[in-house]
């Protein structure tokens, strides 16, 4: 599972100011905070350092390695025009693997991406190719019809306390809008830079954040939290950490997971939320040990259950090594499709220790595809169908109480 990743300390430091930017919201502070990153990388790296102040942006701003970006209490970064807000390669560059830029550090700022205003379907933090990428306290605001953080073939990625508010959805598909994706660098997946060479990410931590609205007219909830939508069988991604985080009344899956292996999902607060978990299979591939650990479902939507995994048999889907622990389920939805957990195509499977309760179907569904399942110590109640239901004669072992 992932280890942690210390920030570098640096001796050199730029501030911005020193460059230029104004940070009084008229200016255009785009050049300057360039010029700055650009020296902290042009010697050997630094730390970038942004007084409070609001600082406007007609262009991306691009990081690059051993590099961090530290701002004040109080620094507002205004994006004006077409583009990404901050990425770490520009245009023109072709790295592979995890070859590009890395050791970055982004802490702070509250960046106002302004997609009712701008309205050009541009993701806010756009990363590829790169090892050793954090982002701490991060306010990432109104995202433009696409994500507000995407890294894509990168490893040793930290998201840790940010906040992900408000997405202007326009006429985009809402059901692959993800505050944060993972993403693999394959064709059409990633323009801004790289080579599409099918790299994944691995060893991803995403840890106390925050997934809601922001209030502004004409933006939404996120329809999904954490998650991704393209994958390529050999290529999963892999040691992935979704650890205390709160997702709050997201439009669909606040956690839809595909193409993911070794997953540990640990004592994250869904709330009022149209989906919790899904995980999903591309061809071929298979979804492999997971942890669902120790969650907290409250008012859930009416969906097809809070925790789903449902490898696809029909393009060669499968699970395995599944262990659904400790969650505590309170749907308080009636729909006829609204289950508790729902397992499918999956071998060695434990459910265990979960409380379920007030959900629109089963409270615990077992679909057909299973094999080497354990099921104990479950508490179930008030669920309009069954308690445990199991459309496959297998044998296991279960001690659970239904009201």
């Amino acid at each position: 599972m992932p280890r942690i990743v210390s920030p570098r300390n640096y001796d050199n430091q730029y501030n911005v100011r020193s460059f230029g930017a104004a940070g009084d919201g008229v200016a255009d502070d785009t050049a300057e905070i360039n010029a700055a990153l650009q020296a902290a990388y042009d010697n050997g790296g630094g730390v970038v350092c942004v007084p409070a102040g609001t600082y406007k942006l007609s262009a991306t701003l691009v990081i690059r390695s051993n590099t961090q970006l530290i701002c004040d209490s109080n620094v507002t970064f205004n994006r004006t025009a077409a583009g990404a807000m901050l990425t770490n390669g520009g245009q023109g560059e072709n790295q592979n693997g995890y070859t590009g830029h890395g050791n970055i550090l982004v802490r702070g700022g509250l960046w106002n991406i302004n997609g009712p205003v701008v309205q050009n379907a541009n993701l806010g933090f756009a990363f590829a190719h790169g090892a050793n990428i954090q982002f701490e306290n991060c306010i990432l605001k109104d995202a433009d019809q696409n994500h507000a953080i995407e890294t894509n073939s990168c490893k040793n990625v930290r998201v840790k306390n940010c906040q992900f508010l408000g997405l202007y959805l326009g006429g985009a598909d809402v059901n692959l809008m993800e505050a944060y994706q993972i993403d693999l660098a394959l064709s059409g997946t990633f323009g801004a830079f790289g080579n599409y060479d099918s790299t994944p990410c691995t060893d991803v931590l995403v840890e106390g954040c925050y997934f809601g609205a922001s209030g502004t007219g004409s933006t939404v909830v996120w329809p999904r939290g954490v998650g991704s939508h393209s994958g390529l069988a050999g290529f999963e991604h892999t040691d992935l950490v979704i650890r205390s985080n709160k997702f709050d009344g997201t439009t669909g899956v606040a956690v839809p997971g595909l193409g993911w292996s070794r997953v540990v999902i640990d004592g994250n607060l869904f709330l009022s939320c149209a989906g919790g978990i899904h995980i999903n299979t591309a061809a071929s591939q298979t979804a492999r040990d997971f942890n669902i650990i120790n969650n907290v479902f409250r008012s859930m939507g009416v969906v097809a259950a809070c925790v789903s995994v449902a490898p696809n048999p029909a393009n060669g889907g499968l699970g395995a090594s599944l262990n659904i622990i400790g969650n505590n389920i309170d749907g308080s939805t009636t729909g006829s499709a609204a289950r508790g957990i729902y397992v499918k195509n999956t071998t060695r499977v434990v459910i265990a220790n979960n409380n379920v309760i007030d959900v629109g179907d089963a409270g615990i569904y077992l679909d057909a595809g299973n094999t080497k399942v354990v099921v104990t110590g479950n508490v179930v109640e008030l669920t309009e169908t069954s308690g445990i239901y199991s459309r496959d004669h297998f044998l296991f072992v279960s001690f659970f109480f239904f009201y």
